[in-house]
């Protein structure tokens, strides 16, 4: 990261500076990151330094001298540079805890006529962007930066001029938003205009620049590196720093600028079940309660999952009700975090609870809507497994709210917040305690027959559920009160346990259960909620709601086939989501890879899809051709046959020729796929099974989806 942070920056800010020297309006970075570039990074008597050399283009000569110093030639290269004095562990040390960082350096420069300059440069971040930032004292053929100035200043004597520039997001920035640079550049050129050698002195306070920098509202941030630099694009010359000295003091609090939100403290220890943070509402706890204006906390004792104690969100007419838990970042070693609670309501509804994290301390208001769980009346109902990044910036005032949608009081009990690392392999794995406990009192008795009636009249149909799925068929149905209503009464003397191992799982996922994996991702412009349950014989149910996209798959390698035979069934019930999207569409996809050697040749198989879709890598309708393969019929690209001599990688598309999956429906699908004469239609026989994967993807929907089979035989065998 930090390498493609220095390469990628260079090249870039070197661009803009001519350019801005050429007086163009506008400009479009363009530079590239190549894996070509020579990038060196050591240390030598207690200093940092950094060489680049964009393309390894042209000669570029460093040698560390005595005093600290370096000297620096060049010619013919495209953008380079080289950087003296500290690199920091990322995201240990705020700007704003430097209280000093001086640079005395004696410089001898010959590049007048070239298109070069010296000072300090260095990186640091926030969970907003990264900031790119210089300090330039002497400067060769053209002035850094031409634009704006926010402000001016003095320092050591200098005056200095304040810009700042946005930069076009690269791809090497991809976990953070914009990339800034800021400069504070001499108004007059330290280095003479000289045919020849030039000897540059200075002290530069880096802290006045932060300071100042601050004064006009640039951010600053967590400190990658920081040093005296001399820097060239597209020219010859060279450097000689017969001196450098720093010195500096970082402290643990801030010195300047807003307070941090918490103090830097060890980590919280992690209790047997994975948890750094647990509260059962036993004993008061500060960093609970509720957030806003016309609601209030209180410990409950008349409704609680465990222990005495609950806590009571409640409030006055159409007033907004919300759990909040304020966050401290120390209190964790990293930043993926997990998180879960229990709730209960007795509304006589289900109610929609939303889980966000929001930053106190943010100017908009910043607030991100992360998931959602439907709450059912009269039941503590889990709201666990809510995987988020906490943000690093120490600034930062975060909170946890989770609030519903309707002004209804209701309660929260168990709430916990872990590391993922230490809590990963407890998310997925969940068993019963007591089969039949539906309202989790720990017994199996009438109330739990009430419960479910009550959920059935109330729940939508095909509802994935885990606590309320008694006959284990993964899901909450009039079975699951048959089997219960007869245990309760006596008619049999004990509720049967599932054949097959169920595994649930909240949210998205990736999972190998058994010889399968099995994964989900879905993207939502809500909070959205999806329950998915996969079982020990590879077949699966998931419910998903307001996806902007919705994908389940299930992929398994084929051993020891000669030849392969598909059988597949499931259920498949959607709902357009207007609130996310303008088109709707859900679908099947089956893709089945051959191998033979190092070539490769994969059947995708779509169901639902449209004629658009069909025709995207055609120009009409006449290039497509009805075929049976099989006993099956499809449509496929006409013009798509298979060459004497085959790519080392190929794709072919089959669409049914009626589709069994469509979008606002009840589907069901039930087939059966001979890839043996698939091949030998295409007349690829010698080609052998390698692996299948089933996939249902769906846009702008919510909806339900049971895959009842899902098994490949070998057919030669059989017979």
């Amino acid at each position: 990261m930090r390498k493609w942070l220095t390469k990628t920056a260079s090249a870039l800010t070197a661009g803009l500076f001519m350019l801005s020297a050429s007086g163009l309006a506008s400009v479009s970075p363009t530079a590239q990151v190549y894996a070509a570039d020579f990038n060196e990074k050591e240390s030598v008597d207690g200093y940092y330094y950094e060489l680049w050399n964009q393309d390894y283009r042209g000669e570029l000569d460093y040698k560390n001298t005595e005093n600290n110093g370096f000297t620096l030639s060049w010619s013919g290269i495209e953008n380079a540079f080289a950087l003296k004095g500290d690199a920091f562990e990322r995201n240990t040390v705020y700007a704003s805890q430097i209280k000093e960082y001086t640079v005395v350096y004696d410089e001898d420069v010959d590049y007048m006529d070239s298109a070069s300059y010296s000072g300090i440069y260095g990186w640091m971040e926030d969970s907003n962007a990264y900031y790119e930032f210089y300090i330039v004292d002497s400067w060769g053929s053209w002035r850094p930066f031409a634009g704006d100035v926010l402000g001016s200043f003095e320092s050591n004597g200098i005056t200095y001029d304040i810009y700042k520039n946005l930069r076009i997001q690269m791809n090497c920035f991809a976990t953070a938003p914009v990339t800034y640079s800021y400069y504070s550049v001499a108004r007059e050129n330290l280095a003479e205009k000289t045919d020849s050698v030039c000897n540059i002195k200075n002290t530069i306070n880096v802290v006045d620049h932060f300071k100042e920098w601050q004064k006009l509202g640039l951010n600053l941030g967590f400190m990658y590196d920081v040093g005296f630099s001399v820097q060239a694009f597209r020219s010859s010359g060279n450097a000689k720093v017969n001196s450098l000295e720093i010195t500096k003091e970082i402290t643990e609090q801030n010195n300047y600028g807003p307070e941090f939100a918490y103090t830097r403290h060890e980590p919280l220890p992690t209790d047997e079940e994975g948890r750094k943070v647990f509260i059962d509402f036993e004993n008061e706890n500060e960093k609970a309660g509720a957030p806003f204006t016309g609601t209030k906390a209180s410990y409950d004792t008349d409704h609680s999952f465990g222990g005495k104690y609950s806590m009571l969100i409640s409030g006055e007419g159409n007033a907004r009700r919300a759990f909040e838990y304020k966050i401290d970042p120390y209190d964790f070693s990293g930043k993926d975090l997990f998180a879960g609670l229990k709730l209960y309501h007795n509304s006589g509804r289900n109610i929609k609870f939303i889980f966000a994290i929001a930053d106190l301390n943010s100017t908009t208001g910043y607030s991100r809507e992360l998931y959602s769980r439907t709450v059912p009346s009269g039941l503590w109902t889990d709201m666990e497994d809510l995987k988020f990044m906490l943000p690093n910036d120490r600034f930062a005032n975060n909170v946890i709210r989770v609030f519903t949608e309707e002004p209804v009081d209701f309660c929260v009990d168990d709430f916990y917040l872990a590391e993922e690392s230490d809590i990963k392999d407890k998310l997925a794995k969940k068993e019963h305690t007591v089969i039949g406990d539906v309202n989790r009192d720990n017994a199996v008795d009438i109330y739990d027959v009430i419960a479910v009636r009550r959920l059935l009249l109330t729940t939508e149909d095909y509802n994935v559920s885990f606590y309320q799925d008694v006959n284990g068929d993964c899901k909450l149905n009039i079975s699951d009160l048959v089997a219960l209503t007869r245990f309760v009464l006596g008619k049999t003397d004990k509720i049967t346990v599932p054949e097959k191992e169920r595994v649930y799982f909240a949210d998205n996922f990736s999972e190998t259960v058994g010889s399968k994996v099995f994964s989900v991702q879905s993207e939502e412009d809500t909070a959205g909620e999806v329950k998915s349950a996969v079982c020990s014989d590879g077949t699966f149910s998931s419910q998903w709601s307001e996806k902007k996209h919705y994908e389940i798959s299930s992929y398994q390698i084929l051993k020891d086939l000669d030849e392969c035979s598909l059988k597949y069934s499931g259920t498949v019930k959607t709902e357009p989501c207007a609130a996310v999207g303008n088109e709707s569409n859900v679908e099947s996809a089956i893709w089945a890879e051959f191998k033979n050697g190092s070539d490769t040749l994969e059947f995708l198989i779509y169901d639902g899809a449209s004629e658009a879709e069909r025709l995207m890598w055609l120009h009409d309708p006449d290039d497509m051709k009805l075929v049976e393969i099989g006993g099956n019929e499809y449509y496929v690209d006409k013009n798509a046959e298979l060459p004497d001599i085959m790519e080392p990688q190929m794709y072919i598309w089959l669409y049914p020729k009626e589709n069994s999956i469509k979008t606002g429906e009840v589907c069901t699908f039930d087939g059966e796929i001979d890839f043996s004469e698939m091949l030998k239609y295409f007349g690829k026989e010698d080609f052998k099974p390698y692996s299948v994967k089933f996939s249902l993807i769906t846009n702008n929907t919510k909806g339900f989806v049971e895959l009842k089979e899902l098994s490949c035989t070998d057919k030669s065998r059989a017979e």
